[in-house]
């Protein structure tokens, strides 16, 4: 009976060790492997912050078409999800221009990373946004073509935000 109540007893301990090693683990925080468009890596010696900069942020800067971004989440490399989405006139015979909403899914319709407090949204014709994280502010540009322009998106709080 005394071996029995041993073996439980060390039994008990060994659970109770490997459970919080992996907590322990989890908490750690771990140096970040990037994913490249080439397929090599690069260690990037930072640490990503917890996902602050998800959330919906909305912008003026292209008045009167809002344009709007919702980022859903981060994995550990800094990948987003999320979308961003506008409004932009329409050809059309006649003075009033057609609107026309259109909108980039981030993983199929364009790329979007988070690394050092930079947001990088990149459209497969080249176009990108660069946004600084300031607090509820992302703030930087936005360059294609022949445009190269400063933006501005605020984090939408609310009932609808949520």
């Amino acid at each position: 009976m005394p071996k029995q109540l041993v073996r439980n007893a060390a039994t008990a301990i060994v659970c109770l060790l490997i459970t919080t090693s992996v907590g322990l683990a989890q908490q750690r925080p771990y140096p970040q492997v990037s994913a490249r468009p080439s397929g090599s890596y690069q260690y990037s010696g930072q640490y990503q912050p917890a996902a602050s900069v998800v959330g919906t942020y909305r912008s003026d800067d292209f008045y009167p078409s809002p344009l709007n971004l919702n980022i859903t989440g981060m994995d550990r490399y800094g990948n987003l999800s999320g979308s961003i989405w506008g409004m932009r006139t329409k050809p059309q015979t006649g003075e009033d221009p057609a609107w026309e909403h259109w909108q980039k899914v981030f993983g199929r319709d364009a790329r979007a990373v988070y690394r050092n407090g930079q947001v990088i949204i990149t459209f497969a014709n080249g176009a990108t946004y660069t946004l600084n994280q300031s607090g509820d502010i992302l703030r930087g540009t936005f360059v294609a073509k022949d445009e190269n322009r400063d933006m501005k998106f605020l984090k939408a709080y609310g009932v609808a935000s949520r």
